[in-house]
């Protein structure tokens, strides 16, 4: 287990990394981003817990006259591209563009292409793949003007909430939260051999929709049914001892609100948890539904989902243990 460091404000430049005066440009030719998807909540950690998973989406970086972004899918469907906003209104850019105007950096343009794996507002993470490529590329490609806390505490900002971005640039599992527009976290290692079957359904569910499911206030009884299984589900994810999973990940406070926005979604929970699964939860916002295992049941859990899933794929993932990963060109 491992604990980060208080995180810097977001809005802070690092006044070390040029002179007072001194034009921010382009330092490098080429950035290349590896971002991993992320699932969160993890049943009762509602906001608090990441866990990023062993599917990437890829973001290269290079300097043009012109903002233009080209999509590539891998895995992905045509739905999923066409859901890619182009130039200076896709997201990628717009995260880029916030580095740019707070460091005072002259770029005018930006070739951004995008291999997509991780399927679009299906609740594993896309949108912060994209900022976290934005931001932290374009910091990389000016040379690293903002420090690593900074980078982070930006992608917090224009995320809004930190439980899957925390896990997708730090990697493994994170509980993380927001004090004084601070952000804090603590990141732990998930063994190995635990799996994530991802039931992924063919059609997408915008966050802005589940969040609207959600009720403006809860009974004190849901919110302390949900305080007091949350640490229950980040040892067992911690330790391996996946037992008592299916008690922990019992929530109160947002998915019996969200299951109706799914199809099907409670034959396939059933049919993973009798396959073997040792929890079952929605993945964010959904639609995709997330069964935890050890590798050896893994098989029969996403034969016994894809029994339930109507029209999508399931796919067994693992946690990915690095988070982002970035090369320069120069």
């Amino acid at each position: 287990m491992g604990a980060t460091p208080s995180l810097g404000p977001p809005s802070r430049v690092n006044s070390m990394a040029r002179k007072p005066g001194e034009q921010v440009r382009p330092q490098a030719e080429r950035v290349r981003l590896c971002v991993p998807a992320s699932t969160s909540n993890l049943g009762p950690g509602f906001d608090c817990l990441g866990l990023a998973l062993s599917l990437h989406n890829v973001f290269i970086f290079e300097p043009a006259p012109e903002v233009s972004v080209v999509v590539k899918l891998h895995g992905c469907d045509d739905h999923d591209g066409q859901m890619v906003a182009e130039g200076r209104r896709n997201l990628v850019w717009q995260s880029a563009d916030e580095v740019f105007r707070r460091t005072g950096a002259r770029v005018n343009g930006l070739k951004i292409t995008m291999n997509l794996a991780v399927p679009l507002a299906r609740g594993l993470g896309s949108s912060a793949t994209a900022i976290i490529a934005g931001v932290a590329g374009a910091n990389l490609l000016l040379g690293s003007p903002l420090s690593d806390g900074e980078v982070f505490g930006l992608i917090v900002d224009l995320e809004g909430h930190p439980d899957n971005v925390a896990a997708s640039y730090y990697g493994g599992l994170t509980a993380a939260m927001i004090c004084k527009r601070t952000p804090h976290l603590i990141r732990y290692d998930v063994p190995p051999d635990i799996r994530i079957v991802a039931a992924i359904p063919d059609y997408p569910l915008s966050t802005e929709k589940a969040r609207a499911a959600l009720p403006k206030e809860v009974p004190l009884s849901d919110a302390v049914h949900n305080l007091a299984r949350t640490p229950f589900v980040i040892e067992a994810l911690r330790n391996g001892a996946l037992e008592n999973l299916a008690l922990a990940m019992d929530d109160r406070l947002h998915e019996p609100y969200r299951i109706a926005l799914l199809r099907n979604g409670r034959a396939i929970r059933k049919a993973a948890l009798a396959a073997g699964a040792a929890g079952v939860a929605i993945s964010g916002a959904g639609p995709t539904m997330i069964a935890f295992c050890h590798e050896p049941t893994a098989k029969a859990i996403a034969e016994a989902m894809t029994a339930q899933l109507k029209g999508g794929r399931v796919e067994v993932l693992g946690v990915d243990k690095k988070g982002l990963r970035a090369t320069v060109r120069k």
